[in-house]
């Protein structure tokens, strides 16, 4: 008798029907590429939730009945009423940041593990080196993450610039080559991300141009751009130290470019700095040194000489008005930012350099850009204010490379001209 209960039962088991298998049409990406049931729970997903991945769902798809997909990943068939049965993603408590960040895309908020090396690095090594004075850069992180948010693009050109750092700590650091952490780590490798998180900035930084500004977002947009103008520099006074060969125009074409990038962080903010600055909480104690120096009456400090020859040349030139007026302009920007740069510590030198490259006329870039002779005199002397700074990791032996570039590139007749520029990086 047992034997027989057990074969009907067998022979029922055998031609039971299998429940149907619902697909997930309008599942989110990432369930429907790990092949798993999706719960279609909007905004998030309850699989992507408790996994903290990114839940994209394809255009145009709709919230499904939550109740009747709540059940099935539940293992039941059976529907229940929407007001008594709550999809998983409703029962866990979801704490959800004040600031939205929906309007990313999908990746912008994404960061792999070359980013969390980096990241460390940044918070342990580039405190007293990263923007200049001991701290600066920390502020600035904590600003970027802070804003992550809202200002994607703070954080994300925060972490292209620290890994420049690391590539070139990795290249010249034998304490950085044989640390475990970076054992897989090349400069290669690192310079190509810094690439991918900058483009990733950018896109992001151009995104949200439109999004309403206030003081917290002027700042940031200040400092994006200012960050992004370093790592601009970074990249093309490293296109000096090419080993596969070197080329003058090559090089002028991204000098213009970087130090129209400058330029542009007058204009992020719509506004100008002056009117802002003052006012900023985040940005008053990294702006410390520069405010300090706009205080500083400088019709009582005595000037400096750096560039009088450059000046005196300027008046024996036959250039144009136009030309010859901006040059001018030039020159005595480059005056200023060198009595700026004797007014500052070591550490915070790099903030001379900036100031010229901000404050260059606009017509100075243009005649850059045509390599016009006396322009380029003006960029030989403004190697020597990269040289006085060379102790910046970005500066390096940038100054005394380009100024040699632009004597080889003039040739014998600037020779005088060009005089000062190399015995003050000793190459006369």
């Amino acid at each position: 008798m047992p034997d027989k209960r057990r074969r009907r039962r067998a022979s029922q088991a055998a031609f039971k029907p299998r429940r149907s298998h619902r697909k997930s049409r309008n599942g989110c990406a990432e369930c429907r590429r790990r092949h798993i049931r999706c719960d279609k729970n909007h905004p998030v997903c309850f699989n992507c939730n408790t996994g903290d991945r990114a839940c994209v769902y394809p255009a145009g798809a709709a919230p499904e009945n939550p109740s009747e997909e709540a059940a099935e990943v539940n293992g039941h068939t059976e529907k229940s009423p929407p007001s008594q049965s709550r999809s998983p993603c409703q029962q866990i408590p979801i704490r959800t940041p004040p600031e939205t960040d929906l309007h990313l895309p999908s990746e912008a908020d994404v960061f792999s593990a070359t980013d969390l090396l980096v990241f460390h690095h940044a918070h342990t090594v580039m405190e007293q080196v990263g923007l200049g004075r001991k701290g600066s850069f920390h502020r600035v992180l904590a600003l970027g993450m802070r804003h992550r948010i809202r200002a994607p693009y703070l954080l994300d050109q925060l972490l292209a610039l620290a890994s420049l750092h690391l590539a070139f700590d990795v290249e010249r650091s034998p304490e950085t080559q044989s640390s475990p952490l970076y054992a897989e780590m090349t400069p290669e490798s690192l310079r190509h991300h810094a690439t991918a998180r900058q483009t990733r900035a950018v896109a992001s930084f151009n995104s949200l141009l439109s999004a309403p500004a206030d003081l917290d977002m002027d700042a940031a947009r200040f400092l994006f751009a200012g960050v992004l103008s370093l790592q601009s520099l970074a990249e093309t006074l490293g296109v000096l130290r090419a080993t596969d060969g070197f080329r003058f125009g090559d090089f002028m074409d991204r000098m213009v470019a970087c130090l129209n990038l400058h330029r542009g962080v007058r204009a992020t903010t719509g506004r100008a700095m002056r009117d802002f600055l003052p006012q900023s909480a985040d940005l008053s104690p990294i702006m410390e040194v520069l405010n300090a120096v706009e205080d500083v009456d400088w019709s009582t400090k005595p000037r400096g000489h750096e560039c009088q020859s450059l000046i005196d040349l300027l008046g024996t030139s036959d250039l144009g008005d136009a030309s010859l007026d901006v040059c001018r302009g030039a020159a005595h920007s480059l005056q200023w930012s060198f009595d700026m740069c004797r007014s500052l510590s070591v550490q915070d030198g790099p903030h001379a350099v900036s100031a010229f490259a901000v404050t260059a006329p606009p017509g100075y870039v243009e005649a850059l850009r045509r390599c016009v002779p006396e322009a380029l005199i003006i960029l030989a002397y403004y190697g020597v204010l990269l040289h006085r700074c060379r102790e910046y990791w970005i500066f390096g032996d940038a100054g005394a490379r380009m100024i040699r570039a632009i004597a080889d590139h003039v040739g014998t007749y600037w020779q005088d001209a060009m005089r000062w520029p190399l015995q003050q990086t000793g190459q006369s």
